[in-house]
């Protein structure tokens, strides 16, 4: 809220309060910061320290917070009743939906008066007696900053990896622990992404590594559960810092994917979770192409803008992919499709939905959706299916429902 009083209502302070103190200086040290364009004057560069732990850096720090509360001093009364407001628009004790994966609901749940919330869950049943993996208000005590941003339970449900932050740079630790016990282990992984995959063997774990000056997260790597951190395996380093990394599972779990993407390409490479050592590319990076691709059953799924401007679905048999085929060209003729102007996919087992618009769209109140499968094709019927999140029509968006099990799309 001290962010809130300093930008919003500065402007009422009184001139007397803003004669009270003198504002704190911070000193100027010559300093040359080297570029591939040529060195740069930088004569605050010493107000920068990634430890936290400069006396000068922070007694300047500590004088420029206390000039600000003491020209704020008369509107604590005014912050004190905003923040009440805003609070009071906040459920207390609010709790999310859960959801089933491998034998167990998972959920999440805030206490009253509780910044972070539980996370648990419960084998079986969503009514089950609860199981505590992580109290996020007990483990952010004693830390100004805490985050909780990723985790991951192993495939036999044994285990859970987490990585949190308690610096507030986004320089995340990796940790692991036993769920029936409780007890951590040794194995911690410092400066990484929030982003943590089991592989099949309930052992090897992948993350996405960080570069130590950049922070751009930039490698691949595999973490042998008992192994030092020095042993771990580089699965992939990317070279190109214009593009973003990260490590997935797909819908059936049966593949663990690396994917980096920039703004204009994409490219993704997987390889089977119970052995990702060798992976594969599913399209090489172009400009202007994008694509995301998934796994079910015994085919690829993917969304692709490649010959379809408003991007399109298009499926890649396993057989075929390992033949080698991959996505055709612009122009080039494509054996399985589904309808184009494709926005949202989300893959089922017994369906595939996918959310996308029409060149001639309906009302925005209406959406269409595949009602039933005749002599192997899809029949697309118009019909007053509303669509809503949070009270708004999400607009005139197109909903198709297609059987993946004995016939192409």
């Amino acid at each position: 809220m001290r962010w809130l009083a300093a930008t919003g209502l500065m402007a009422l302070a009184s001139p007397a309060m803003a004669q009270q103190m003198t504002p704190p200086v911070a000193a100027k040290k010559p300093y040359q910061v080297p570029s591939p364009h040529g060195a740069r004057e930088d004569e605050y560069y010493w107000l920068r320290d990634d430890t936290r732990k400069n006396p000068e850096m922070l007694a300047y720090l500590n004088a420029e917070n206390a000039y600000a509360d003491a020209q704020l001093a008369a509107l604590k009364p005014l912050e004190a009743k905003l923040y009440a407001e805003t609070v009071a628009h906040i459920k207390q004790d609010d709790s999310s939906v859960p959801y089933r994966k491998n034998g167990y609901w998972y959920s999440s749940r805030f206490a009253t008066g509780a910044d972070y919330p539980l996370i648990e869950r419960r084998q079986g049943s969503a009514t089950a007696p609860a199981t505590i993996l992580f109290d996020q208000p007990a483990m952010a005590k004693g830390h100004n900053f805490f985050a909780l941003s990723d985790w991951a339970v192993s495939p036999d449900n044994r285990l859970v990896a987490w990585a949190e932050d308690t610096v507030g740079r986004r320089q995340y630790v990796l940790k692991v622990k036993d769920i029936a016990t409780g007890r951590i282990y040794e194995d911690t992984i410092t400066n990484i992404e929030p982003n943590i995959v089991w592989a099949a063997d309930n052992r090897t774990i992948l993350y996405i590594a960080k570069d130590p000056t950049t922070l751009r997260g930039y490698r691949a790597m595999a973490h042998v559960l008992g192994t030092p951190v020095s042993a771990d395996r580089m699965l992939y380093e990317e070279k190109d810092d214009s593009f973003s990394i990260g490590v997935g599972r797909t819908t059936d779990d049966r593949y663990i994917c690396i994917g980096v993407q920039s703004t204009v390409s994409d490219e993704q490479r997987c390889a089977p979770a119970a052995r990702p050592t060798a992976f594969t590319v599913i399209a090489p990076r172009e400009r202007e192409f994008r694509y995301s691709a998934d796994h079910l059953g015994h085919r690829w799924i993917i969304r692709t803008n490649r010959g379809a401007k408003n991007y399109k679905l298009v499926t890649l048999a396993d057989a075929d992919m390992a033949r080698g085929r991959r996505l055709a060209r612009p122009g080039a003729r494509q054996r399985r499709r589904v309808h184009r102007g494709v926005q949202a996919v989300q893959r089922l087992r017994r369906h595939r939905p996918a959310r996308g618009r029409q060149p001639h769209d309906p009302p925005a109140d209406r959406c269409g959706q595949v009602r039933a499968r005749q002599g192997g094709r899809a029949r697309l019927s118009h019909g007053p299916v509303h669509q809503r999140r949070a009270g708004h029509a999400l607009g005139p968006l197109y909903l198709w429902l297609a059987r993946h099990a004995d016939h192409d799309l």
